[in-house]
């Protein structure tokens, strides 16, 4: 019944195809996160300035070192938290592109899939979400790409 299943969706693989690539692409988008991470790296990159400016004006003038202390851990807790931002949004987008990566591969293979006559357990494995066994006997298969069918069994 999985070698029913599977060739049904391979027979329809170029508009499954389209249809995943046009979804992949909608909801794995990374430019509002890149919009983001750019952001917070030029607040970074300012913050490392007015940490420079600050140390200079230490350094230049005399002041008082419990204010200037005060200052400068502040300037440190906003500079650590918006750091910890930062990789949080890196570490999105790298699950993201690690999503996208799964995905390609996948089309790839879809692209190749070829009509099967025989069992093969990898692409069981690789395509198959899940199986749903109804009471008629029938199986429906419904696949990682997002195809699905209902296959009768054969008396």
């Amino acid at each position: 019944m999985f070698l029913k299943a599977y060739n049904e969706m391979i027979k329809s693989k170029d508009l499954l195809i389209t249809n995943l690539i046009e979804a992949v692409n909608k909801a794995l988008d990374t430019s509002p996160l890149d919009k983001q991470i750019e952001a917070l790296s030029n607040e970074l990159n300012n913050m490392n300035k007015e940490f420079e400016l600050l140390v200079k004006m230490n350094t230049i003038t005399q002041q008082d070192q419990t204010i200037w202390r005060k200052k400068y851990a502040e300037l440190e807790d906003i500079y650590k938290n918006k750091e910890a931002e930062l990789n949080s949004l890196i570490t999105k987008k790298n699950e993201i592109k690690l999503k996208v990566n799964k995905f390609n591969i996948f089309i790839e293979t879809l692209k190749k899939g070829e009509l099967i006559t025989e069992w093969d357990e990898a692409l069981f494995n690789f395509n198959l979400e899940k199986a749903i066994v109804h009471k008629d006997k029938s199986i429906t298969f419904k696949f990682y790409s997002g195809f699905e069918t209902t296959i009768k069994a054969e008396e």
